[in-house]
């Protein structure tokens, strides 16, 4: 390529290229339906991850808003504030300027670059602070962050003590509670919110949830046993899609290695 702002490829280098390929129209049609027969079963897969996804979403509607309820289940619900139900607080970013907030840091310190890379249930994080740079305490294990500003609504749940940037909001369920919510209940409510975040953010300058109103936002609570049923149920599904998306990944660097072999003559097809 050529160029310092804009990259390029000129006619007379693309006409210069060697390529390879076999003589046979046979050979060259084997190697065709190969990698057409992996395309094909990534499409699949595709449409299959697509329709569990969507299985689910509509799951996670019924099941946390009560319009479905699992067998065995009739207890009524309780309805409750947000704000009663959880601590709220701030992330924050500890100065760069400073070294010792940083050099061989061992706290986790939470970004959402972090849920970009490793999903929505958060062990580690990219990078890490150190005592030093804490004010006050860590947000807790089995705790929840969620981005109420700049990228809003999306959460994870934290399973060790950590802290997080600005962006987030950390959702710790009053220790009163502990008894009555499920963790990992909250954590699939927690994409309920984000819904209600992301349809009520300040205007003007940097967008922003209205905390004042995420405070008193109302929860439909059910018993404790019936929240895990629903937390399990969920959970077993994100664990399916999880392993397709896998088996998903696994045959697209199979197709990449047969291509990079096929398309070069290392490996060639028998005739059947």
């Amino acid at each position: 390529m050529q160029g310092i702002k804009v990259l390029s490829l000129s006619k007379q280098a693309v006409g210069s290229t060697y390529i390879s390929f076999p003589k046979s129209i046979a050979e060259q049609e084997r190697i065709a339906n190969a990698l057409s027969s992996v395309d094909n079963l990534l499409r699949s897969l595709d449409a299959l991850i697509d329709k569990k996804r969507n299985i689910k979403q509509a799951t996670l509607q019924q099941l946390l808003t009560a319009q479905t309820r699992l067998h065995g289940f009739s207890e009524p619900w309780k309805e409750v504030r947000l704000g009663e139900v959880c601590q709220m607080r701030n992330g924050y970013t500890p100065s760069k300027s400073v070294s010792s907030y940083w050099r061989n840091g061992t706290i986790p310190w939470f970004r959402m670059e972090d849920i970009r890379e490793n999903g929505r249930i958060l062990r580690d994080s990219i990078q890490h602070i150190t005592p030093q740079a804490v004010k006050g305490s860590l947000f807790p294990a089995n705790s929840i962050i969620i981005s109420t500003t700049a990228t809003i609504g999306e959460h994870a749940l934290l399973i060790v003590d950590s802290l997080a940037n600005q962006r987030f909001t950390n959702f710790s369920i009053r220790k009163s509670l502990t008894h009555a919510i499920d963790v990992m209940y909250f954590y699939w409510y927690c994409y309920v919110i984000g819904d209600w975040c992301r349809g009520h953010i300040n205007e003007g300058g940097l967008a922003a949830v209205q905390m004042d109103e995420l405070v008193n936002l109302p929860i439909p609570l059910p018993p404790l046993a019936e929240q895990r049923a629903i937390a399990a149920v969920l959970s077993a599904m994100d664990d399916e899609l999880t392993a397709l998306q896998a088996k998903r990944n696994k045959y697209e660097s199979i197709k990449q290695g047969m291509m990079q072999q096929l398309l070069t003559g290392q490996i060639r097809l028998s005739i059947a």
